[in-house]
């Protein structure tokens, strides 16, 4: 009850809305809206800070980590996630003022990860086995807390009025496929429609419960009296921490008769960001364009007085050779906004669903709401920071060549990535260690070489002259995601007695930051100093993918333990 108060009190300090004068008509502003955002001083706001806060004992997460909060049947978790993509180390950054504190997980000792210097705190390597594919169940670990004399804080243990909230535990995991991410505060208990109360008042006539939507279709009334079209909302995001292949992008609105008439559409552009008056803001260079047709439009759940939520569905369409019309994914890798355009369009009825935006989400900018007045296109200031319940759907992808691998008994293997292929192409070996790793490179993907239609997940970056790439998985190992590849090659060309390549591991939006080194004839490799000869890169190189698993050859096998630990079979 308490937080619909906040929100409905939100119009006591609404703002005189300010208008961008630019040259846009309403008729142009879906192809030429410009950057609008107008602030007002919000400093005489009383804001109630967080208990832990207030005393200065907290700590910060890395900018991008995206979470997942509520599923795309609009089903809340019962905890809110911080989702990293896989071989990704987690870090809490201490703000306590000092390096005096101490950590801990679910009420137990947690300092061996913590800096002595600084206090920071890195949470070790969490691999892709906290996603099992087959069950899906989720392997997951307590947000760690801190401790400085008397006080503690830990993300989500409160809410926004500084009390305990039995709704809003904390935990980590890694993303895998098919993981339901958001932006969004992590309070999803509110129910009744609340989450339909706002700033515009609908379009349709008939709202017997006099509820409005947050963001949509409709009309603002502001403190003055003065009424302005809603014509769509913007919302800027950070840079997800890895890159991010995005499926879909699904948002939760209301609607008092139908969202989208048959044959109606909405449009979402995906922009750049800028930063105007010291605020960030979408700029006008569109990287994507999605949209949300009726067809996109499902049923997601019913408030208690009769209110209806609905899934509003966005993607990336294309026509393929075949003239058919389907959805593609598209990497999301840098700063960004969204724009959602056509509220204000004939047979469109949608209200977005909002939430009051939490202390913690300090990387989150509030949405812009974006009204006309007919001829040129602006945004109010409100006083409560409010964000959509905007979910991504995809996968952040990882793979890696290691350099250095440890035995059993900490043997350490420097420079392991480089493999001696004959002059003649047929055969290798590992270039410094042939007794123990034989003919192979070791590398670590997140994902399966290929799909379940038999489609690359991966591909190798490779000069003309590397003809066949062989894998196998390490089957017996513990940690899932490694394999091992070897390589054949065309012989040297007569009068060449030496050449070498760098091959990179190709992921969705990602590339290993190592490449396995290949030596044909009298190359050498010295990372350290100068080889013998330059290196073949992905300027003249060609693309291997993998269609299927090659019959590989029987090899000498090693067990990983803890993302470096190795020991022969």
């Amino acid at each position: 009850m308490k937080k619909a108060i906040l929100l409905t009190s939100l119009f006591a300090f609404m703002a005189t809305a300010g208008f961008a004068q630019n040259e846009a008509k309403l008729t142009q502003v879906n192809k030429e809206m410009k950057s609008c955002k107008e602030f007002v001083d919000k400093s005489t706001l009383s804001v109630k800070p967080r208990r832990s806060r207030a005393t200065g004992v907290y700590y910060d997460i890395q900018s991008g980590v995206w979470r997942a909060g509520m599923d795309k049947e609009g089903k809340s978790y019962s905890a809110t996630f911080l989702v990293y993509p896989p071989f990704w180390s987690p870090y809490f950054y201490n703000r306590c003022g000092s390096n005096n504190v101490s950590w801990t997980i679910n009420d137990k000792d947690a300092t061996q990860y913590m800096e002595a210097e600084t206090g920071d705190y890195d949470f070790g390597s969490l691999d892709k086995n906290c996603y099992n594919a087959e069950t899906g169940s989720i392997s997951y670990y307590y947000l760690p807390k801190i401790s400085a004399g008397r006080e503690t804080y830990s993300l989500y243990e409160v809410d926004n009025d500084g009390k305990a909230n039995a709704n809003s535990v904390g935990l980590v995991t890694v993303s895998s496929d098919g993981w339901d991410l958001s932006y969004t505060p992590t309070d999803y208990s509110v129910t009744g429609g609340f989450y339909a109360r706002g700033i515009v008042d609908p379009a349709s006539a008939s709202d017997p419960n006099n509820e409005s939507y947050i963001f949509g279709t409709g009309t603002v009334t502001l403190r003055d009296g003065s009424k302005y079209t809603s014509v769509g909302l913007a919302q800027v995001f950070p840079a997800p921490v890895s890159p991010f292949t995005c499926n879909e992008i699904d948002l939760k609105a209301t609607s008092y008769s139908v969202p989208l008439a048959e044959g109606k559409s909405l449009t979402m552009e995906i922009r750049n960001v800028v930063t105007e008056d010291g605020e960030k803001t979408f700029g006008d260079e569109v990287y994507e364009t999605l949209v949300c047709t009726s067809e996109d439009v499902s049923l997601a759940w019913e408030f208690s007085g009769g209110t209806k939520c609905y899934n509003i569905n966005f993607h990336k369409k294309e026509v393929d050779d075949f003239g058919i019309e389907t959805d593609v994914p598209f990497i999301l890798d840098k700063e960004f906004a969204i724009l959602i355009l056509g509220v204000d369009g004939e047979g469109v009825d949608v209200g977005f669903i909002g939430a009051s935006l939490n202390v913690d989400e300090a990387d989150i900018e509030p949405t812009i709401p974006l009204i006309s007045d007919g001829t040129s296109v602006g945004s109010f200031a409100y006083s409560i920071d409010l964000v959509t319940v905007c979910g991504f759907y995809g996968y952040q992808d990882a793979c890696d060549v290691p350099t250095v691998l440890y035995g059993s008994d900490d043997t350490e293997f420097n420079y392991c990535n480089a493999l001696r292929v004959s002059a003649d192409g047929q055969t290798a070996v590992n270039n410094l260690y042939p007794e123990d790793f034989a003919e192979w490179i070791y590398i670590k993907i997140a994902r399966d070489f290929v799909d379940e239609n038999d489609m690359p997940n991966y591909s190798f970056l490779a000069p003309e002259w590397v003809n066949g790439i062989s894998y196998s998985p390490l089957s017996s190992s513990d940690e899932d995601g490694m394999y091992v590849v070897t390589f054949t090659c065309d012989p040297l060309p007569e009068g060449v007695t030496g050449r070498m390549a760098e091959v990179y591991v190709v992921g969705s939006g990602v590339q290993s930051a190592d490449p396995i080194v290949l030596l044909q004839g009298d190359a050498t490799y010295d990372p350290a100093g100068v080889s013998t000869v330059t290196a073949q890169k992905a300027s003249n190189s060609k693309v291997f993918t993998i269609s299927g698993q090659l019959a590989s050859k029987n090899y000498k096998g090693i067990v990983i333990k803890d993302g470096k630990k190795f020991m022969n079979k």
